[in-house]
């Protein structure tokens, strides 16, 4: 997340320094060229688009000789952007008060765009209430960044996974990023959910579209279809949406599961851990409802099922075949 976040930043304080260079009085052509060369990549023009807006919210700053102190007063602040610095203070520049209020502006604003983050520990779910109306539900070990412009809600999926309830906005689509895959909303519900090597995203309802970005890829899901993104991508497949998303009622459904993946299934709410030592039981299949983080009901029925026995361990339990008594 550090790294997304310092990006973030960067592309920002690069809009507020545009935009207050801009600003000056004179400015040259080369200088312009410049800058609809760097406006031309889709996140820098949305960050400048974010900056325009902020500023004419602001504007009233210019004849406040009070907002006009404290902007000289952040200017001086060791916070400030280096790059924004450096060029405020460039003595080719001269700048007025009004400049610099502008510029201490941009610096505050900058500060408002850092993203909001949300994370669960092992075991836990969170319920978060987007500013749009939006609801988003966290699974266990699961971490989100949400940042929310003018033209554009975004949110990213950081590890785990997460539930999503659209609110329909058409004029600031919904968008989910999990690595190099990207979900578009359009007034849906709907889950992402991180993989070691990919992610799995389920559509309830409405549409979205997924983009794998590195090879520009993409599908639209109807409702009941989930689809992974990895190195080899699967068309999208039919499947019961509601059972995938079970767990945001605190229920973990499975239906023909491999022993294996259950078992995988159930540590993901648990620091109290399963080893599954049956080898010839991998692909038994499991059926039944468990509730998440409720190892010892889960261990209960399908050593009752498959002949197993569990073993208490230092950090859990080693699931095996069932040891036959010895005859005396």
């Amino acid at each position: 997340m550090g790294t997304q976040q310092g990006e973030d930043r960067r592309v920002l304080e690069e809009a507020a320094a545009w935009f207050t260079r801009l600003k000056q009085s004179s400015v040259s052509e080369a200088t312009i060229e410049e800058f609809f060369a760097w406006r031309e990549m889709p996140v820098n023009a949305e960050a400048y688009a974010e900056v325009v807006a902020r500023w004419r919210q602001a504007d009233r700053v210019r004849n406040d000789p009070e907002l006009v102190a404290l902007t000289e007063a952040a200017l001086r602040r060791e916070t400030l952007p280096t790059k924004l610095r450096r060029l405020l203070r460039r003595p080719l520049l001269p700048l007025s008060l009004a400049t610099l209020a502008l510029g201490g502006l941009l610096v505050l604003l900058v500060a408002q765009f850092r993203p909001q983050t949300y994370e669960t520990d092992v075991g836990a779910q969170q319920i978060v209430r987007l500013d749009d109306g939006s609801v988003l539900r966290l699974n266990t070990d699961s971490k989100v960044a949400i940042h929310f412009g003018r033209t554009q809600r975004t949110v990213r999926l950081l590890r785990g996974e997460g539930f999503f309830e659209v609110a329909h906005d058409p004029g600031r689509p919904f968008v989910v990023e999990a690595g190099a895959t990207r979900v578009r909303a359009l007034g849906t519900k709907f889950d992402v959910r991180r993989l070691h090597a990919g992610t799995q995203v389920t559509l309830l309802e409405g549409r979205v579209q997924v983009t794998r970005s590195s090879r520009h890829d993409t599908w639209t899901l109807k409702p009941n279809q989930q689809i992974t993104v990895n190195g080899t991508v699967a068309p999208p497949r039919v499947m019961d949406a509601t059972a995938a998303s079970s767990w945001t009622t605190g229920h973990i459904r499975f239906h023909e599961t491999p022993l294996a993946a259950a078992v995988a299934e159930m540590n993901r709410y648990s620091r109290t851990k399963i080893v599954l030592d049956a080898d010839h039981l991998v692909d038994i299949r499991v059926n039944g409802m468990f509730e998440t983080g409720n190892t010892q009901a889960f261990l209960s029925a399908v050593t009752e099922l498959f002949g197993l026995e569990a073993v208490t361990t230092s950090d859990g339990y080693v699931l095996r075949s069932r040891v036959p008594a010895s005859a005396d």
